[in-house]
């Protein structure tokens, strides 16, 4: 019994607060041999952007409706924004592309935010690494991992090569209103 259950990804409902992670901080390269006549090496800070984005998103509004995915119905293979059937959080087992600049669906693993391509080797190696010539040989299942997240982030994860493999649950919110915070910030503003 213990082995069916550790080989299901599923482990309960979903948990809104999962789906919850901060800001990405960082460099986006760590070394680059810049010479003094062609490049100049710079920074960008964004304070932060929630304004413009509380401006210009959609936000759920009431109480979300509850949906189980079968289990002989969790088998999927979304692969574009517009199969996913539910509008709010959902718990889907995602697999990333094999190749992708900045990813864009998060994972905490011992505590650390990570934006990995592949599970295995981001537990693998936990502070990181760069081995050249290293060629990833995990398959989905291992390079996956399950994500709650909204519709929303799932939609552009999928726009940049994301699939979707099962689909476990949904909180779906029939109701979304455009200007639900944008008032509140323009009064801000002024």
């Amino acid at each position: 019994m213990r082995k069916s259950f550790a080989n299901y990804h599923d482990k309960g409902p979903i948990k809104i607060r999962d789906c919850y992670f901060g800001g990405r901080t960082g460099p986006l390269q760590m070394y680059f041999d810049a010479d003094a006549e062609q490049h100049k090496i710079g920074y960008l800070d964004f304070n932060s952007l929630y304004p413009s984005t509380i401006a210009t998103t959609s936000f759920p509004v009431g109480h979300p409706k509850i949906h189980v995915v079968p289990l002989a119905e969790q088998n999927v293979n979304w692969k574009s924004g517009d199969q996913i059937p539910f509008k709010g959080i959902l718990k889907v087992f995602l697999v990333p592309p094999s190749s992708l600049n900045v990813p864009v669906i998060p994972v905490k693993f011992d505590e650390r935010l990570l934006f990995p391509l592949c599970r295995k080797c981001a537990l693998a190696y936990p502070n990181g690494a760069n081995i050249k010539g290293y060629q990833c040989p995990h398959n989905d299942e291992e390079r996956g991992w399950v994500s709650t997240c909204t519709s929303i982030e799932l939609e552009e994860a999928l726009k940049v090569g994301y699939t979707v493999t099962k689909f476990y649950r949904a909180l779906h919110y029939e109701k979304w209103d455009e200007n639900l915070f944008k008032i509140m910030w323009l009064n801000l503003w002024q």
